[in-house]
């Protein structure tokens, strides 16, 4: 599980086309874009943590939304 021992993250949420839909640190995406829920599909996501020891750890991905 890659959340042993971070402290602080930021949390980078784009759709199929490369538009960020979400940016927030510490509170994870809720599926929404400006209020409204996003459709069902495939997302990129690009994470920001800081471990304990302030050492920078960068994670990259997708996610399925699946409502």
């Amino acid at each position: 599980m890659f959340a042993i021992g971070l402290i602080n993250f930021e949390i980078l949420i784009y759709n199929k086309w490369g538009q960020e839909l979400y940016q927030n640190k510490n509170i994870g995406w809720d599926g929404t874009f400006k209020n409204k829920d996003c459709q069902d599909g495939i997302y990129s996501y690009k994470i920001i943590a800081e471990d304990f020891q302030q050492k920078s750890h960068f994670y990259f991905g997708e996610v399925s939304l699946l409502r």
